[in-house]
């Protein structure tokens, strides 16, 4: 699974304002098996299975997190860490 989360902050006359959007994207691993074929003229052709297999990530969805409480808590983050900072 992996996430991205977008940031935008745009300034005010007040101050800022924070935007955030979340996009949770989900993998699945995927195992192909490689085959080898030989063909010989009038005999017709073999096809064998081959010592050698490929895994890989596919992706198998993405949606945005709609969760209220996952952004209650990112912007709750957000304002601990921005308190920290050195005006």
């Amino acid at each position: 699974m992996e996430l991205n989360i977008s940031l935008v902050c745009l300034p005010t006359p007040a101050g800022a304002v924070l935007y955030a959007n979340a996009l949770q994207t989900r993998y699945e691993l995927k195992t192909s098996t490689t085959s080898a074929g030989v063909s010989v003229a009038g005999m017709g052709s073999i096809s064998l299975p081959w010592m050698s297999d490929k895994d890989s990530l596919v992706k198998v969805g993405e949606e945005t997190v709609a969760d209220p409480e996952f952004y209650r808590r990112l912007f709750a983050l957000i304002s601990a860490m921005e308190h920290t900072l050195p005006e």
